[in-house]
């Protein structure tokens, strides 16, 4: 798809398999597959589960930085690698 749709659904954050909370969709991506969520960390019992902080400062060409996500075949199990910045973009995050 190249467009976002209006109406986005129900969004529920499950963590550690046991607790479910609901979040909002805060950004959806059109073609890369990726959104961004929120959620009140106060319907967490504990403090076991932090937010997590965005730089404000963007990346630049060269910089090294880990990448976060989910495979293909087991999404239950995240990905991480460490990655090399190869280019960068302007993009309008509404937020």
């Amino acid at each position: 798809r190249n467009t976002v749709p209006v109406a986005l659904g129900a969004c529920r954050i499950e963590f550690a398999s046991t607790v479910e909370v609901p979040a909002v969709t805060a950004f959806l991506h059109p073609t890369h597959n990726i959104a961004l969520v929120r959620y009140d960390p106060a319907l967490l019992c504990g403090d076991s589960v932090r937010s997590a902080t965005l730089s404000p400062t963007p990346l630049e060409v060269g910089e090294e930085c880990m990448f976060v996500g989910l495979p293909r075949q087991d999404a239950a199990l995240p990905v991480f690698q460490q990655s090399v910045v190869r280019e960068t973009c302007v993009m309008e995050v509404g937020i």
